[in-house]
């Protein structure tokens, strides 16, 4: 029985996803060298946090060192690259409909890649947190996320509902046991592997259309 459901945050309840890809690509306008392979990384690597996507950019594709500062100073230029927008930014069709119905009847957490410092104001300044009994986000991974999550509500990952955008969602579900179910943007292919989620939606008018086979399928044995 489904007792829990956590959810991703950018792409998944906040149309958000395509305003960070254009910001990695600001951030990065001094290289144009090697400006589109940064942005295929960051798309290939969405969900994940952007210090862990600074490190290895620098590691794997411009081939220099990296110092503290110079992290600190791309996530604090990054931040303000996204801000304004993100605060702006719609939520994905249908999504405050679906909290306000799933609140109600599970236990709802975030699980992001943002920044803690940056994602609670922002979910509160949203009017989401009012949905929501934990939010978590960077420098904890997700996968030791919902291992928190599963260790200190004393649930089974078969009670508890990954939902997501990307396909780190999707691999923090897989490692933890947990079904998961992933958004698509409309227009656009699915990136999961075939089999390896309950359903697939574009916004959350699809996801409650679909919800009670979404249901059944998690009972299921």
């Amino acid at each position: 029985m489904l007792k829990a459901i956590v959810f991703d945050f950018d792409g998944t309840l906040l149309e958000s996803a395509e305003i960070k890809t254009e910001a990695f690509a600001e951030l990065f306008n001094e290289y144009p060298q090697h400006q589109r392979r940064i942005v295929d990384y960051h798309l290939a690597h969405e969900g994940i946090s952007r210090y862990v996507k600074f490190r290895e950019i620098y590691r794997d594709i411009l081939k220099r060192p990296l110092g503290q500062e110079e992290e600190d100073r791309l996530g604090l230029t990054f931040g303000r690259l996204i801000a304004d927008k993100i605060a702006v930014c719609p939520l994905v069709p249908g999504a405050w409909a679906f909290l306000e119905n799933v609140a109600s009847q599970y236990k709802c957490f975030i699980a992001s890649g943002t920044p803690e410092v940056e994602l609670h104001p922002l979910v509160a300044q949203r009017g989401l947190r009012k949905f929501f009994d934990e939010v978590h986000g960077a420098p904890t991974p997700k996968p030791e996320i919902l291992q928190g999550i599963l260790r200190q509500h004393v649930l089974d990952p078969s009670e508890v509902l990954s939902i997501g955008d990307a396909l780190s969602d999707l691999e923090a579900a897989q490692t933890e046991g947990l079904p998961f179910v992933g958004r698509v943007r409309a227009g656009e292919a699915a990136i999961f592997p075939h089999g390896k989620t309950v359903a697939l939606f574009h916004d959350f008018d699809e996801l409650e259309k679909g919800w009670n086979t979404i249901l059944a399928q998690i009972r299921r044995p």
